[in-house]
């Protein structure tokens, strides 16, 4: 009698996927004992009987996936680098094409805004704060002139110049430009 191992190790030895070790034992092609453990030797002349012998292709097409599944990424990467190369242009292709959509969306829903625009219309306040405030001179020239009191030369000049900033204030935001 040989030496007796877990699913996994035996799995691990033949270097099979657990999963098929598994399988097979609910097939009844490999019996474990009470202990849950095989005997190496029983187990691997049971799968041997079972083997088909028309599946041998797909043993051998296996045993390549898992040598080349045990090599190191750089090697895997060195074999196909015209590949690796495609899938990465695809990758960031990929990638950018989300980012517009993703600006597409936000200037939809105006998270986002044309900074050209936001340029002509910051301009065309400020043109206007200064006409308004540029105006206020002309208004109240002659009636501050005729006060001699600073305390009310004040109080007109503070009036006017917040009547000017609340009419700009009020303004719809269409009528700037």
């Amino acid at each position: 009698m040989s030496e007796r191992v877990s699913l996994r190790e035996f799995a691990r030895r033949l270097d099979h996927n657990p999963g098929y070790i598994h399988k097979l034992k609910a097939r009844g092609v490999l019996l474990f004992g009470d202990d849950g453990k095989i005997d190496v030797e029983e187990g691997m002349s049971a799968i041997e009987r079972a083997r088909d012998p028309n599946k041998d292709y797909m043993r051998d097409v296996n045993a390549a996936q898992r040598a080349q599944h045990r090599q190191a990424p750089a090697e895997q990467f060195a074999t196909s680098s015209s590949n690796s190369t495609l899938y990465k242009a695809k990758a960031a292709r990929e990638v950018i094409e989300a980012k517009l959509a993703e600006l597409k969306y936000k200037e939809r829903t105006q998270e986002l805004v044309d900074a050209f625009e936001v340029e002509q219309t910051q301009f065309a306040m400020a043109r206007q704060v200064r006409d308004r405030l540029s105006a206020i001179p002309d208004r109240v020239a002659a009636i501050v002139a005729a006060e001699s009191d600073v305390a009310k030369v004040r109080e007109i000049l503070g009036e006017e110049i917040r009547r000017a900033l609340t009419e700009i204030a009020e303004q719809p935001a269409e009528s700037i430009n």
